[in-house]
Formats: C-alpha cells, sequence, structure tokens
C-alpha cells in the first residue's frame, strides 16, 4: 500500500541543489514553492522522483489556507533512498528542469530530447548512479 507524508527536510538539499547548477538560479527566491513528499510502498513504480504542478481544486485550496506551494515534489522512498548523495542531487536537478523560468507561467515544462542529452553530457549516461 502506498502512503505519503510531507517531507519538509528535503528542502534542504533542494537548496543544494539550486545553489550548485548554475542554470537552476532562477529557482533561488521559489524554493518554498516546493512541497516535498516522502512515498512509500512504492518499489513496485519505475521512477526516483516526480514533480507536479499545483493545479485545480489544488489551486483554489492553496489559495484558501495562503501557502505558496506550487509543485509538489514526490520522492519514491524505495527507489530514492538507494542513491547516494550525488545521485539524489541529480535526480532532484531532473525534476526541477520541469519547473518553467517564468514565474507566472502556470504548469510544467516538458523535457525534450535537449534537455535529456544536457544531462547525459554533463553526467554521462547512468546520471543517477553519482559515478
Amino acid at each position: 500500500m502506498i502512503s505519503y507524508s510531507a517531507c519538509p527536510e528535503m528542502l534542504e538539499l533542494i537548496r543544494k541543489v539550486v545553489e550548485e547548477v548554475e542554470d537552476l538560479s532562477y529557482l533561488k527566491d521559489r524554493v518554498d514553492e516546493i512541497f516535498p513528499v516522502w512515498m512509500s510502498g512504492g518499489e513496485h513504480l519505475n521512477y526516483f522522483a516526480k514533480i507536479r504542478a499545483i493545479s485545480g481544486a489544488w489551486t483554489a485550496l492553496c489559495a484558501y489556507f495562503s501557502c505558496k506551494f506550487r509543485y509538489v515534489l514526490v520522492i519514491n522512498g524505495e527507489h530514492f533512498g538507494a542513491l547516494n548523495e550525488v545521485g539524489k542531487k541529480r535526480v532532484i536537478e531532473h525534476e526541477l528542469r520541469h519547473i518553467p523560468y517564468d514565474s507566472e507561467k502556470k504548469g510544467l515544462e516538458r523535457h525534450d530530447v535537449e534537455d535529456f542529452k544536457e544531462m547525459l553530457q554533463k553526467y554521462g549516461l547512468n546520471y543517477v548512479q553519482g559515478t
């Protein structure tokens, strides 16, 4: 059974990645828009993490409660937890690249071949393994 819990301690890692990766510097003042969530029981799911834009009824709910979250970052604990520190940073970097540069834009940026090409050129084929 899958369960979710808030994971505010993940914000520290997100901030580190934003500080270390120059082309994510546009997010320095926007990290608090990200609500990190730890997912347990997702070993059968084939991903480390996924970011989602808060939309629909969730947008209204956030406005009602005056929360500033615009994105939910779901961390798949079973897979993400097995990575070393470097691998975790690279997964976070990958997910953060979905957040649009323009803070007024709604939704997420889709990855295209160029995004993956950049990650592969920068870190190599097994970039999440941290080698």
